[in-house]
């Protein structure tokens, strides 16, 4: 948190968000620690959360702002050895579908919000994940 006050006051408040974050280790929900699955979830999902927290009020109160936020195409479908980044990243595709909806009911239209949705990158994320094609 000591983080995100120090940016507030070093670059004032944003006006645009790009969140981008994401954990993954290929393995089952069922073998995996219970610190790696909070580790997923903290990382993948409640990062967004806490961002958000702490800037939509100011892009509210300043009547402008888009938010960005990365999700994964594991936001939209299933991929196998990854159940805790896929829930996670559902949860994001979720909350900025929320988000959104929440903006326009209380009339704050002029906040945008996109998701994107990237397919596999050639990152370390990868590293022993696999994809099954039927």
């Amino acid at each position: 948190m000591f983080i995100l006050i120090q940016v507030m006051q070093e670059v004032g408040n944003p006006t645009m968000i790009f969140n981008n974050a994401g954990i993954a280790k290929p393995q089952t929900i069922w073998e995996m620690d219970t610190a790696t699955l909070e580790k997923t979830c903290q990382v993948n999902l409640i990062s967004h959360m806490i961002i958000l927290r702490q800037f939509m009020p100011k892009m509210i109160e300043a009547k402008k702002g888009h938010i960005v936020a990365t999700c994964s195409i594991a936001g939209l479908t299933a991929i196998p050895l990854a159940s805790p980044y896929v829930a996670s990243k559902h949860g994001v595709h979720g909350l900025m579908e929320a988000i959104r909806m929440d903006l326009t009911f209380l009339n704050h239209d002029e906040i945008v919000v996109s998701t994107v949705y990237p397919s596999f990158v050639d990152t370390s994320l990868l590293t022993g994940l696999t994809m099954k094609i039927r």
